[in-house]
């Protein structure tokens, strides 16, 4: 049996703030603040599989499908039902120079002497000549494209390397990929990811995600690690250097229980969606950046209905 631990949810370093405004100071402290235990480990994960398997299984959800639940699923999930089906990963700017930046930070903390730029132009160089879907997607990029992914991972990692004490947190900068699959499901991914596993041992590791994001998907990245890894992150640690924030997320049962529930809402979601059968709709906002917007009758009717405006004229 599963017990649970309240424990709070989101919340920023102001304490750390106020006693050192660095960034470095306030990453630190807030690893440091989260606690160190109970870990949920081993046999404390098996529930989470069972339920999540039998939420699918109640659901109808057939094995066959191939559902990837990401991030950005689980958020367009939670605004609208019908816009939960995502397409196959493909490699974007704000992902490339994000795992492009990543590389240049081990490389700077190898060689100290190398600069974000050099280091930035030396992994897009890297990617190139070992392939894959990463080196390939950079193969296609004009000169002034892959300019532009190499500029964006320059500054993303200049200010992640000195945003975040490496050494003293004894991080390993990777960009860790932490995919779970639900039992009896292998075409169902819980695509989790993080920049950075700061470890204190086994079942004792934080996370650390650079960039906004919402407290959403840092639990949907510490669900997958924990399916992947087989024990539970203490906590994850946000750090965006473009707002200069910092917050902190204690992953507990509570937390990976309600975030299992929302996994299984946009796999079914998702589901629906790919078999084309009906399925609530919850028009809005988001409607104007939906990709399925153009099939979708309520979703027309409330763009039709509140066109966007630039001072007060219709766009």
């Amino acid at each position: 049996m599963m017990t649970t631990t309240t424990v709070p949810t989101m919340a920023t370093t102001m304490a750390a703030e106020a006693e050192d405004p660095t960034l470095a100071a306030r990453v630190s402290a807030a690893v440091r603040a989260i606690p160190a235990g109970p870990p949920l480990i081993g046999a404390g994960i098996a529930p989470l599989r069972q339920a999540l398997a039998e939420g699918l299984r109640a659901g109808g959800l057939p094995t066959t499908l191939q559902i990837r639940v990401d991030r950005e699923t689980l958020e367009r999930a939670e605004r609208c039902p019908a816009a939960a089906a995502s397409a196959r990963f493909a490699w974007r700017a704000v992902l490339a120079s994000r795992r492009l930046g990543t590389s240049a930070v081990e490389a700077m903390l190898d060689r100290p002497t190398l600069g974000a730029a050099e280091a930035a132009t030396q992994a897009v160089e890297e990617a190139l000549t070992e392939g894959g879907r990463l080196g390939l997607w950079l193969a296609g990029l004009s000169a002034a494209g892959r300019g532009a992914v190499i500029a964006a991972a320059t500054t993303w990692s200049s200010r992640a390397f000195t945003a975040v004490p490496w050494v003293d947190l004894g991080a390993q900068p990777l960009h860790g990929i932490a995919n779970g699959y639900p039992p009896g499901y292998p075409q169902v991914t819980i695509a989790g990811r993080y920049d950075a596993e700061l470890g204190r041992g086994r079942g004792l590791a934080v996370l650390l995600l650079i960039g906004g994001m919402r407290p959403a998907a840092a639990s949907l990245d510490a669900l997958g690690f924990t399916l992947h890894r087989g024990f539970a992150p203490l906590g994850v640690v946000v750090l965006d250097p473009s707002r200069g924030s910092v917050t902190s997320l204690l992953v507990d049962e509570a937390l990976l229980v309600a975030t299992v529930q929302a996994v299984v809402r946009a796999s079914l979601a998702s589901g629906r969606r790919l078999e084309a059968l009906p399925m609530e709709m919850t028009p809005g906002s988001h409607c104007r950046w939906c990709a399925w917007r153009d099939g979708c009758p309520p979703g027309r009717a409330w763009l039709d209905a509140a066109p966007r405006r630039v001072n007060g004229i219709p766009v």
